[in-house]
């Protein structure tokens, strides 16, 4: 017999959230995609506090991260088992984060304008 999913979906489930830009300290919500400008200075961006495995949260270049470089807070928790605030200085790159109810887990992309090597020194800067 098939499986119906005609009401085992709430109505939130598989929504996605538009981008938001930004451009000031920012307390990040579960799901959240911003675009950090930081093009006016450098500014925080913390996560949400006491997530749940699962939880994540996208954050791309808006400005130019080189110049004025994005901070983001883990709010008391790790990124990948590390206590520190991260310093995100690599432009054109998308970084998302997620939650495995341990630590945050850290994804990038770079864009057309990044190269391997930056890749590889920002995850030299983070200790990996």
């Amino acid at each position: 017999m098939p499986i119906s999913l005609k009401n085992a979906i709430s109505p939130n489930v598989g929504v996605v959230k538009s981008w938001v830009k930004i451009t000031s300290n920012y307390t990040a919500l579960n799901g959240d995609k911003l675009i950090a400008d930081t093009s006016a200075g450098s500014f925080t961006v913390t996560m949400p506090f006491s997530p749940s495995p699962g939880h994540a949260v996208q954050i791309t270049d808006g400005g130019s991260w080189l110049i004025n470089n994005l901070l983001v807070n883990f709010n008391g928790a790790t990124i990948e088992g590390i206590n520190d605030t991260l310093s995100v200085n690599i432009p054109q790159t998308t970084v998302e984060f997620v939650y495995d109810g341990t630590t945050w887990q850290f994804i990038s992309n770079i864009g057309a304008r990044g190269s391997s090597d930056e890749a590889a020194a920002f995850a030299i800067a983070l200790g990996f």
